[in-house]
């Protein structure tokens, strides 16, 4: 069964963008019934918290299963982050529609308490043996399919538990 989250987005150019990436693979695992440019669920994070620079003044969700997207200009900072089940995306202009997929379903999956970080470390537990060479010799090239092939393995393991 599918996981529904909330999506919220700063305008509708930003839905139309994170809708498009959504209908490139993340709908087939994931739902999303509200679908709002405007208001989200978020607070600002600054200064005063303590975190690394790249943190400062950024809007994060803080609403557990919905996801907040908004257009951002620095590309210095973060591009997404997960706070407990809340998902935040910052959408850049310079974003591929294929990249900016798998940024969404990469924070998700953080939501769901997987390690999306982990592509690289647990080569061994998805990607079969005799792929390793081309992946190594592959990866700068062609990170985004890498990344969409681990993310299916580990979307394969929560619905095998379902």
């Amino acid at each position: 069964m599918k996981r529904a989250l909330d999506l919220y987005t700063d305008s509708p150019e930003t839905l139309a963008r994170v809708r498009t990436a959504i209908d490139m693979g993340v709908s087939r695992h994931y739902s999303f019934p509200v679908a709002t440019p405007g208001m989200g669920p978020y607070c600002r994070i600054g200064k005063s918290f303590g975190w690394p620079r790249e943190w400062d003044d950024i809007w994060v969700n803080t609403k557990d299963w919905t996801v907040y997207a908004y257009a951002a200009k620095d590309t210095s900072r973060i591009r997404g982050c997960c706070l407990n089940h809340a998902v935040t995306i910052l959408v850049l202009d310079d974003d591929t529609t294929i990249g900016l997929r798998n940024r969404i379903l990469h924070e998700i999956l953080h939501a769901e308490g997987l390690d999306a970080d982990g592509m690289e470390k647990n080569l061994t537990e998805w990607l079969p043996w005799w792929l390793e060479w081309l992946f190594w010799r592959t990866l700068d090239r062609f990170r985004n399919v890498w990344e969409w092939q681990y993310y299916r393995h580990l979307i394969r393991g929560i619905r095998s538990n379902d």
